[in-house]
């Protein structure tokens, strides 16, 4: 939860001056690598998106992206993606309409990048507090955050991180 304190901090100019001049090349590699969308999952998402007329803060993103999972998507622990070639963004949303978090994640980068937020695919183990015996694979976007780094963003239903996520990005309205 410190990373918006810590971003106010270096945007602001204090910091080490050899990280942030580090951190601005890798920022370029981020921008160049990691908001690239395949012609065909741009064109699905283009025929699913309302088109913004203004600019919208990150926030307001966000809360898109959670708004069309929720609509888009429904959670299915089950289901099996057998895509037969097709896109997998347009087998997803327009064919399936279920997924986990392989799914939700996929669809969330993909509207990231549609948004212009440099966003990545996670893959790793879910470990809740005091189980660290009982993990199951799990999968997340995160975001890249200038002068940061790269900031998980959680949108499986029924995993945590939504809440605290939306009180940080509250006060960044």
């Amino acid at each position: 939860a410190q990373w918006y304190s810590r971003q106010a901090e270096l945007s602001a100019g204090a910091g080490d001056p050899d990280y942030l001049a580090q951190e601005s090349a890798y920022r370029d590699f981020v921008y160049a690598h990691y908001l690239a969308l395949p012609e065909a999952t741009a064109q699905t998402l283009a025929r699913m998106v309302e088109p913004e007329t203004q600019a919208l803060t990150l926030p307001q993103i966000q809360r898109l992206v959670q708004g069309f999972l929720t609509e888009n998507l429904t959670y299915d622990e089950a289901v099996t993606t057998d895509t037969k070639g097709a896109d997998f963004l347009s087998h997803v949303l327009m064919t399936q309409g279920r997924g986990y978090s392989v799914h939700y994640a996929t669809v969330a980068v993909c509207l990231l990048r549609y948004y212009g937020v440099p966003a990545r695919y996670v893959e790793g183990y879910y470990c809740p507090v005091g189980e660290a015996g009982e993990t199951e694979p799990h999968a997340w976007p995160e975001i890249y955050l200038d002068g940061l780094g790269w900031v998980p963003f959680e949108v499986t239903p029924g995993y945590p991180g939504e809440m605290e996520l939306e009180s940080i990005l509250a006060g960044l309205d």
